[in-house]
C-alpha cells in the first residue's frame, strides 16, 4: 500500500460521518487535486464510497486493508529523573507533573486509549510506585521495573521492554500531547515524529528525503525530533537485538535508545518521518518552560540551582 492511499484509508477510518475530498485531503497532508485522483482509484477497487454527494466513507473492505497494519502495543520510558525540572522531581516523576490540572502522562495514556491499542506497557524507574495511581484508570497498563535506571541511560528501559517492541508505538513518558491524534490505530511503517523548526538545542533528524538518516543535537532551520515513534514487526524484532547487543557492550549503557537505530546501527532501518505541527505536542524540560505553560509553578523558579537555570 501507498503512503497516500494509505493516508487517506486513515482518515476515513477515523471520520465514521464521511469526510468530504477536500477534508480528507488535509487530514490526509495531501493536495486537493491528488487526493481526488487517489480516492477515485480507491473507489474503482470498492476500498471507500460516496452514498452522499460529496462525501467519502471507507468500506468494509478497507478496513481489511489497514487491518494488517494495526498498532498491537505502546511501550512508554518513564524511568528518568527528570533531574532538570528540581526541585520538583525530587517527590514526583515527571511524567506525573500535572500541568494545568491533567498529568503529563494522562495525555499520552488519553491518546492510547482512545486510539484503542490493546497494550500498553510503561517501564518505570525514579520514584516508580507513584505510577501505580494510574492503574485505577488505566486498567490495561503493564507496569514493569527498570532496576537499572539509576546507572544508566534510557537505553536499559528499552532493554527491559524489549518483548514488545513489535508493531509498537515507543514513547517518552514526559509528552505533553496537545492533540491526541498523533496516536493512531494504525501505521503504514517504521517512523519517528518531527517537527520542522527555526532553531532547536534538542535532538534533530538528519533526512534523505521523506526517509531519517542520522540524529544529532542542535541546529537551525532543521527538523526536531520527538520522542514518539513506531515500529513494524519486523523492524521491532531487530530493534530488540540491537538493544541486547548495544546494553551488553561496555560503553552501551552511556547511550539513549534512540542512538541504536538512528546512529549505532542505522544500516539495519529505514525509518520514515511523520511531520507533525508544532502546536500538537511538547517536550517540557526546564522549570521555565513548565512556568510559562502553568503559573502555578512560578514560585519553584528561585528554588532551581543555578546549573538548572
Amino acid at each position: 500500500m501507498t503512503p497516500n492511499r494509505f493516508e487517506l484509508l486513515c482518515a476515513l477510518e477515523r471520520a465514521p460521518a464521511g469526510l468530504s475530498a477536500q477534508e480528507a485531503a488535509g487530514q490526509a497532508g495531501l493536495p486537493l487535486s491528488l487526493a481526488r485522483y487517489e480516492l477515485t482509484d480507491l473507489d474503482s477497487e470498492q476500498l471507500v464510497f460516496s452514498p452522499e454527494k460529496g462525501l467519502w466513507h471507507i468500506s468494509q473492505r478497507g478496513l481489511q486493508a489497514l487491518s494488517p497494519y494495526r498498532v498491537r502495543r505502546a511501550v512508554i520510558l518513564a524511568a528518568g529523573f527528570g533531574s532538570r525540572l528540581n526541585p520538583l522531581t525530587n517527590r514526583i516523576p515527571k511524567p506525573m507533573i500535572p500541568v494545568n490540572g491533567v498529568r503529563m502522562i494522562d495525555t499520552l495514556l488519553d491518546a492510547l486509549y482512545a486510539a484503542e491499542i490493546p497494550e500498553v506497557h510503561l517501564i518505570r524507574g525514579h520514584l516508580g510506585e507513584a505510577f501505580d495511581a494510574l492503574v485505577e484508570k488505566y486498567p490495561r497498563l503493564q507496569l514493569t521495573d527498570n532496576p537499572l535506571f539509576a546507572s544508566s541511560n534510557n537505553l536499559s528501559s528499552a532493554l527491559y521492554a524489549k518483548e514488545w517492541l513489535q508493531n509498537a508505538y515507543i514513547c517518552d513518558a514526559d509528552l505533553l500531547l496537545l492533540n491526541p491524534r498523533i496516536i493512531r490505530k494504525y501505521e503504514l511503517r517504521t517512523n519517528y515524529l518531527g517537527c520542522w523548526c527555526e532553531h532547536t538545542d534538542d535532538w534533530r533528524f538528519h533526512l534523505d528525503g521523506e526517509f531519517i538518516e542520522g540524529a544529532s543535537v542542535g541546529g537551525d532551520n532543521c527538523c526536531r525530533m520527538f520522542g514518539l515513534s513506531y515500529w513494524t514487526e519486523a523492524d521491532g524484532r531487530r530493534l530488540a537485538e540491537d538493544i541486547v547487543q548495544t546494553a551488553g557492550t561496555s560503553w552501551g549503557r552511556e547511550h539513549f535508545w534512540d542512538e541504536v537505530p538512528l546512529t549505532l546501527c542505522k544500516k539495519h532501518y529505514r525509518i520514515a518521518l511523520r511531520v507533525c505541527g508544532p502546536k500538537d505536542i511538547l517536550e517540557i524540560d526546564t522549570l521555565e518552560e513548565l512556568a510559562a505553560l502553568d503559573a502555578s509553578y512560578r514560585p519553584l523558579l528561585g528554588q532551581a540551582s543555578p546549573a538548572l537555570r
